[in-house]
């Protein structure tokens, strides 16, 4: 199984972006270390980038297997 890990880089996750990934398809898994890091259990649908879902870049992506 692999976890997408999604970090803030600055700032922490609003309930907005959030809310995009949830309606954009993601299946978040879990919230850690103050709100900066979001884990997901599925990446965008085809076609889909996160970048897209949340329109904009300030944050690093890391896929890790469990």
């Amino acid at each position: 199984m692999e976890f997408i890990i999604l970090e803030k880089k600055e700032g922490r996750w609003s309930q907005e972006e959030i809310n995009r990934l949830a309606e954009g398809g993601m299946n978040i898994r879990n919230f850690a270390d103050e709100g900066k890091t979001v884990v997901l259990n599925n990446k965008p649908p085809c076609g889909k980038t996160f970048q897209g879902i949340l329109g904009h870049s300030d944050f690093t992506q890391q896929e890790v297997r469990y």
